[in-house]
């Protein structure tokens, strides 16, 4: 795991914890979680666009579409989010 996302998992966790002590409300705690993740996926983006092609190799294998972007930004949403539940949920039972 890269700094990067290492990063945004302490400051989704320490989100949740937050959120758990009260510190925070349920519409600031989702303001911030909306921020953190954003910065996720211009990450992402950033770093997909910034990779250095294979040696010896003009053309992808596969084309590349917006579509499969999109899949993989999703999924990422979707595995934070639900690592931040799965947080939420050990605090609220533990």
């Amino acid at each position: 795991m890269s700094g990067w996302e290492e990063h945004a998992n302490r400051s989704l966790q320490s989100l949740a914890d937050a959120l758990q002590r009260g510190q925070i409300d349920l519409q600031e705690y989702r303001a911030r979680r909306r921020r953190v993740l954003q910065g996720v996926r211009e990450r992402c983006m950033q770093t997909q666009r910034h990779r250095p092609a294979a040696p010896g190799v003009g053309a992808p294998a596969a084309p590349t579409n917006g579509h499969s972007r999109s899949a993989l930004v999703l999924i990422l949403y979707v595995m934070l989010t639900m690592g931040l539940l799965l947080c939420i949920y050990v605090l609220a039972v533990g």
